[in-house]
Order: structure tokens, then sequence, then C-alpha cells
């Protein structure tokens, strides 16, 4: 008798058990209708698409993006859910107080710091452009002439160098071989 009663307790067990699993089982899942339904809340790793016919969807039929949310060439901000352009996070990265032209600025070299609208432009004979105008080249007239001292020019006009004496249009005198150079700079080929 014993035996039948644990044998009944058993049984009475495995059904309530069965019962119980029964009442708890998990809902279908509803399959998703619109790429709204599928979104993660995660900007940078793209939008999710409602595709359930796609190998790759889940159990509701949400598929990953495609492509993260910003161009390789962009970094992601997540925080304010968008891509930032090189402009949008160094826009002067020679720090001279001068955006890039690039990025809507006038600084016409971005990656020289003495080279910005608005600089003094100083003699030099390297021809380096300080002020971003090809046609202003300093002043320096050490012998009181009246004349720029030769030295006095700039390497670059619309991109590409060009000769000092195409520079301007500063009066020159042909000066024999032996004799002193003007402001202590030797004259161009030519004399000129």
């Amino acid at each position: 008798m014993a035996r039948l009663q644990l044998a009944g307790l058993a049984a009475g067990l495995v059904l309530l058990a069965l019962a119980g699993s029964a009442v708890h089982a998990d809902p279908p899942v509803e399959r998703c209708t619109s790429h709204y339904e599928c979104g993660d809340g995660v900007f940078c790793n793209g939008e999710e698409r409602c595709n359930p016919n796609l190998g790759s969807a889940d159990e509701r039929g949400c598929a990953p993006a495609r492509q993260p949310a910003c161009p390789e060439d962009e970094t992601c901000d997540e925080a304010n859910d968008r891509c930032l352009s090189g402009c949008d996070l160094i826009s002067d990265e020679d720090g001279d107080g001068h955006d890039s032209r690039a990025c809507g600025g006038d600084d016409c070299d971005d990656q020289d710091g003495d080279r910005f609208p608005g600089n003094t432009e100083t003699c030099d004979e390297d021809g380096h452009d300080d002020d971003c105008d090809t046609t202003t080249y300093g002043d320096r007239d050490l012998d009181g002439d009246g004349h720029v001292d030769a030295r006095c020019w700039n390497n670059i006009y619309q991109g590409t160098p060009r000769p000092r004496s195409e520079e301007r249009s500063t009066p020159r005198l042909t000066l024999a071989a032996n004799a002193p150079q003007c402001e202590g700079a030797p004259l161009p080929a030519g004399g000129r």
C-alpha cells in the first residue's frame, strides 16, 4: 500500500509540474512590422531593420544594421547621436586662431601656425608668406634708399613657386660683378 501511495504521489507531482509549466509558458514572440520596432537604442552601430526573412534576423524578425551610422572618415558621437567630420573635431589644426579654409575659415595653410590672414608679413630670405597674401612681402629697407631689400619676397604665388624677379616691380640696378650688393643680399640672376 505504501508503494501505491508513493507512486500516486509521484504521479500527482508530475501532473502538477506539467500543469504549472503550462500556466507559466512564455507568450509567443511578436514579429516586427516596422524598422522602428527593431532599434536597439545605440546610434553608432547603425540602424537595425525589420526583415524577418533575412538569415541574420532574430526571433522578432529584426536584422542588424547593414553599416555603422558614420562613414569611416568621420567619428561617431554616441552621446549626441551624430557623426563628426575632421572639421567638427579640429578646425584650427595649427592653433593660430584661424580655422582652415576646408572648414569654412580663412587660414590658407592650417599646417603652419605662422601663416594666417592678418599676420604681419616679414621680410625673409626663404620667401615665407606670413599673411596669406602673396602680393605682400615685407618692407625691410636697411639702407634707406626707398627700395625694399632683395631678400623680401614670397615663395608662393597662386599655389606655385615663382622666381624673385617676378615677385614685385621694385626697381633694380644692374651692378658690375664686383660691385657691393644692396641691403646685404646678392641680386637674383640677371641683376634684377
